[in-house]
């Protein structure tokens, strides 16, 4: 029987359950909390663009940011889970990988993982199901 973990996440949170040899039970592994992606843009800027003086009557920012704040916090958590994984991969914790989470950031966490983690996704699931706890997880997520 392969090992099977399950990643329920969005871009707040995320909890690594490990499956029961029979399915029937699931065991949380790790939960990480990230506050920063529920936090919206402008609590995530801490400075008004750079200014750059083209003209003494005209003045425009400098550097505008092409990602919004909030993305780059959801690409960083993504990153984040995308490196634990590829650790724990590394050890051998798992041979198959089910994917939990909201359809964006769902194909964020995917975009992140290494060519090598994403050969061991077997499922993904484009479902938020962060708020459940394991007992109905188990009856919603097919394995």
């Amino acid at each position: 029987m392969q090992r099977t973990w399950v990643v329920v996440s969005d871009a707040s949170r995320c909890r690594i359950f490990e499956v029961g040899p029979r399915r029937d039970k699931w065991k949380m592994l790790q939960s990480i909390e990230y506050p920063q992606g529920r936090a919206k843009g402008h609590e995530l800027l801490t400075d008004k663009p750079g200014r750059n003086q083209q003209s003494r009557a005209l003045m425009r920012p400098a550097l505008e940011p092409t990602t919004q704040p909030h993305e780059v916090e959801v690409e960083r958590f993504a990153h984040q889970i995308a490196k634990l994984l590829e650790l724990r991969l590394a050890e051998n914790a798992f041979e198959r990988l089910v994917l939990v989470s909201p359809p964006h950031f769902l194909g964020t966490l995917r975009s992140a993982l290494s060519t090598h983690a994403a050969k061991h996704v077997a499922m993904s699931l484009d479902k938020d199901y962060t708020s459940l706890e394991a007992a109905e997880l188990l009856e919603r997520v097919p394995l």
